[in-house]
């Protein structure tokens, strides 16, 4: 995941820029989607984190690891 050139000016002022969150959460609706072609499938809406770690400023690109629990 990368900051789009349109927003890179604003990335000093966050610790993590809500368009990086946002493209790190996106993968959720890969893990949630396989059903939802099936009439019983369901919407799917994060309601929290578990964890969310980091050590350092944050580097221009970004790697986004997602965990579906039940």
């Amino acid at each position: 995941v990368s900051m789009p050139a349109a927003v890179e000016d604003r990335q000093a002022t966050y610790l993590l820029h809500p368009v990086i969150l946002d493209a790190c959460l996106q993968p959720i609706v890969l893990l949630s989607s396989a059903d939802l072609g099936s009439p019983e499938s369901k919407g799917f809406l994060p309601s929290g984190l578990n964890r969310l770690t980091w050590f350092a400023k944050l580097p221009q690109q970004v790697w986004s690891h997602l965990q579906l629990r039940s």
